[in-house]
């Protein structure tokens, strides 16, 4: 093999290494505008605070968090997640260590006003599914981290 040939088939390489990522990337902004795009986020968190401000499994989380502001940071942290360009007010870490605060009981009413949430939502169940993947373990850490 020359030089070149080995070149190339290292461009070649990083050009489909390259690619792949790229895919993955696509696959969270498909899920998000599959979701109906930001109008639909905002929805979606609005309907998933109000459930489990209602949830008396949940409620004391919340108690005393101003729910617009609330709606707000979480419909910012949900589109960042699914991959929009919105501002993550949490980061990675903090929601981790947030939801340590969350106990068990609390996190189940936290799933169930998300799946809630999504029934309010005209999506497919497929992208239902993707977003409750992506989002029902950070819920507790979510919610306790921003309120």
């Amino acid at each position: 093999m020359t030089f070149k040939t080995i070149a190339v088939c290292c461009v070649v390489l990083a050009l489909a290494v390259g690619a792949g990522g790229c895919g993955s990337m696509q696959r969270s902004a498909g899920l998000l505008d599959q979701l109906g795009g930001n109008a639909q986020i905002k929805a979606l968190s609005d309907a998933f605070v109000n459930s489990a401000a209602s949830d008396p499994r949940s409620s004391k989380l919340l108690s005393g968090a101003n729910l617009g502001t609330l709606k707000s940071k979480v419909s910012d942290q949900f589109c960042a997640t699914l991959g929009g360009s919105c501002t993550a007010p949490l980061t990675g870490t903090q929601v981790t260590e947030a939801a340590k605060k969350v106990d068990a009981p609390t996190s189940s009413a936290l799933t169930d006003s998300l799946m809630k949430a999504l029934d309010t939502i005209k999506a497919s169940p497929a992208v239902k599914e993707g977003v409750t993947r992506l989002l029902g373990p950070q819920l507790g850490g979510i919610v306790a981290g921003l309120v």
